[in-house]
């Protein structure tokens, strides 16, 4: 906080520089977590007070939090009437009592402090929140591939999870058990990637099989998964129809369907035009579907993560 201040200070005329003795020398509450800020009104000090006490929760955090606060005065302390819970990135705050708050020539001071405890057990009830959908998973000695999806689905919230049991872990020990739970289904889904191959099956179409089936075949390895002719692997069916506009353009409609039964399923446009023949447009179609999964995270993801029943590939 004291860079801040001496930057503040040195952008304010000399005259009007007056920070109140707190500022410099906050009160040590045993227990509390301080956060000093100021501004030029009275939200923006409060925000840059819970983003100094959200700084010594995390190394590295938004300046700013976004949340609307109003204030009253009780009992010799400002309540903040914000709601319990604030999020600002992956920052949990529990409720904030204003200790101080002044202003002087234009300039805005407040202090907040939050319970140590009270962080915690929000950082803790948060974490069993975010946890307790992959509990069957957890116990299950080998993924299935709804299983593997539903992780791959979910990652940013397990990654988000495992921040958060980050921060308290030096002040919590259910936040380690966390941590293992993160790391355990990482890992189960990390070996269900090295184990697991798919097989690309023929449709009923011979120059859709020609073109396009190379390319299926081509983006599911853009996901790391091994291809093997071979009944024990993961199905992958499609069907095609490809629009001729002269000879120079082919629009492609593919329904593309993983498993069996199928556990997940997607129709996705993709277009191809070439100066020469009607074969060199599918050409450069099944290159744009190729290419388009190589560059954004191969087949499953996309497949999972762009919402609505279809994906459109645009040139």
């Amino acid at each position: 906080m004291t860079k801040y201040l001496l930057t503040f200070a040195l952008l304010t005329p000399l005259t009007a520089w007056s920070a109140p003795s707190w500022i410099e020398a906050p009160e040590h509450l045993p227990g509390h977590i301080t956060g000093i800020g100021l501004g030029e009104d009275i939200d923006k000090a409060k925000q840059d007070a819970m983003a100094d006490i959200a700084n010594t929760l995390y190394s590295n955090v938004s300046s700013s939090v976004n949340v609307n606060v109003t204030t009253s005065l009780d009992g010799g302390n400002y309540q903040s009437k914000a709601s319990k819970s604030i999020e600002s990135s992956n920052v949990l705050l529990p409720k904030i009592t204003w200790k101080n708050i002044a202003a002087d020539e234009g300039i805005y001071y407040a202090m907040g402090v939050i319970s140590q405890q009270e962080t915690v057990e929000l950082y803790e009830h948060s974490l069993q929140m975010a946890l307790k959908p992959f509990g069957a998973i957890s116990d299950s000695s080998e993924l299935t591939l709804n299983e593997y999806l539903y992780i791959q689905a979910n990652e940013s919230q397990l990654s988000l999870a495992s921040d958060r049991a980050l921060v308290i872990q030096s002040l919590s020990k259910p936040s380690s058990q966390y941590l293992d739970n993160i790391a355990l289904l990482f890992d189960k889904r990390n070996q269900f990637a090295r184990t697991t191959c798919f097989t690309v099956k023929e449709s009923h179409s011979r120059l859709a099989d020609k073109f396009y089936l190379p390319a299926i075949e081509s983006a599911i390895q853009s996901d790391k998964f091994a291809l093997k002719n071979n009944s024990q692997c993961i199905p992958v069916r499609f069907r095609s129809k490809t629009n001729k506009s002269g000879k120079t353009i082919a629009s492609v409609n593919m329904q593309l369907t993983i498993g069996s039964p199928a556990v997940v399923s997607k129709v996705i446009h993709f277009q191809g035009q070439s100066s020469g023949s009607y074969k060199s447009a599918m050409i450069d179609a099944a290159d744009s579907f190729s290419t388009y999964f190589a560059q954004h995270g191969g087949l499953l993801h996309n497949m999972l993560n762009k919402p609505g029943s279809s994906l459109t590939i645009k040139q």
